[in-house]
């Protein structure tokens, strides 16, 4: 069986290692970065808080790759 798959909406290595621990701790999960898939666009961080930033850049990966995303 294939796990499911979710992308880390970053390709920032630091964030990867940091978000990949907490989500791929013990779960049946194959966590993937924005590295796999070359073509997703970066997002600028213009939002007014962080929350905007991580659901925008979020937002952007998942339409990007057609997966779940998470983004901080």
């Amino acid at each position: 069986m294939i796990p499911p798959r979710l992308v880390l909406a970053t390709r920032n290595r630091g964030k990867v290692a940091e978000l990949g621990a907490l989500v791929g701790a013990g779960a049946q999960v194959a966590v993937l970065t924005l590295d796999a898939f070359p073509d997703a666009p970066d997002v600028e961080e213009e939002g007014a808080s962080y929350v905007e930033n991580g659901i925008r850049k979020a937002q952007t990966a998942a339409a990007a790759t057609r997966l779940p995303a998470l983004a901080d």
